[in-house]
C-alpha cells in the first residue's frame, strides 16, 4: 500500500505515543514492517542501558526517507509480521535489543521499546483480526 505524502507529513508530526499505535495497526493490516538494509539493518546507537536499537518502519516510504546520513547507502528491505513475531523479536529479546518504532528524519521522539513489550502488543493487534 502506497502512504500518500500527505499522510507521511501528518503522521511524521505525531507524537511518540500516537506514530506507535499508527505503526502497530499498520504493520498488522499489511502484515509486514520495513527495516533499512545494506548486508544488515540500520542501528539507531545504543540507548542509556547501553543496549542496541534497531529501528521499524510502518510503511516503505517512512524507512525510505530516513536512508540519509550514516544510513545513505542502506535501502527499504519488508519483513514479514510472521518473520517478525516469530524469529526477529524473540531474538532480539535474548540479546536484550530494543526496538526503535517509526524513526523520523531531524526528530527525536522516536518510540523505543523493549522487543517482548513489541510482539505483545503486535500480539494483542493480531488478536483484533479473528
Amino acid at each position: 500500500m502506497i502512504v500518500s505524502a500527505k499522510e507521511i507529513e501528518v503522521m511524521s508530526n505525531k507524537g511518540s505515543r500516537e506514530k506507535y499505535i499508527y505503526s502497530i495497526k499498520r504493520i498488522v493490516d499489511n502484515e509486514e514492517a520495513w527495516v533499512l538494509d545494506d548486508d544488515g539493518f540500520a542501528l539507531s546507537g545504543r540507548n542509556d542501558d547501553n543496549n542496541e536499537v534497531i529501528i521499524l518502519w510502518p510503511a516503505c516510504e517512512y524507512a525510505a526517507n530516513c536512508a540519509i546520513d550514516d544510513w545513505k547507502n542502506y535501502k527499504p528491505k519488508a519483513l514479514s509480521l510472521d518473520y517478525i513475531m516469530n524469529e526477529l523479536l524473540p531474538e532480539l529479546s535474548a540479546k536484550g535489543t530494543q526496538v526503535g518504532i517509526f524513526s523520523v528524519p531531524t526528530l527525536s521522539n522516536t518510540p523505543v521499546v523493549d522487543a517482548k513489550s513489541l510482539l505483545l502488543d503486535l500480539e494483542r493487534e493480531c488478536s483484533n483480526y479473528m
